[in-house]
């Protein structure tokens, strides 16, 4: 892989809510961009000059207002690339980016207060070709709640 490949990981607690940001991070010549908590609308078209998008939302009972979570992954319209199909219940999607070698990209939130099945993310690891980063927004905090 090119020695100035860059991949950001975001939670941005709203896409809508802090575009001129996200706007000016990717401007930075980032490659790829892995957001959580998006809170898009359900059908939404959201899109960025130059950078395909792929969106996951949850399910949500009214289609009219945002999705809690929900995740997105951009990819810049330079890289090779396609989106892997995962069979999953979590908030999870992959790509497969090919540079000097092909690398499998997973973008992942967690909620907070939810407890992911150890099995559902075993499952998850097993769908995606190596070799792959897992990326995301985990919520993981260690259980004595001091550290």
């Amino acid at each position: 892989m090119t020695n100035s490949f860059k991949i950001l990981q975001w939670n941005c607690r709203g896409i809508g809510a802090n575009l001129t940001d996200l706007q000016l991070v990717l401007s930075q010549n980032i490659h790829v961009a892995c957001l959580q908590e998006t809170r898009l609308h359900p059908n939404s078209q959201f899109s960025v000059k130059h950078y395909s998008a792929y969106h996951y939302n949850p399910n949500t009972p009214n289609d009219s207002s945002p999705t809690p979570g929900g995740i997105s992954i951009l990819v810049h319209s330079s890289i090779p690339h396609t989106s892997l199909h995962l069979n999953t219940s979590l908030q999870a999607q992959a790509i497969k980016i090919s540079l000097d070698q092909t690398v499998t990209i997973c973008n992942i939130y967690i909620p907070p207060h939810s407890a992911p099945r150890v099995q559902d993310l075993v499952n998850l690891i097993h769908q995606l070709p190596v070799p792959f980063l897992f990326i995301g927004d985990f919520n993981a905090h260690h259980p004595s709640g001091e550290i």
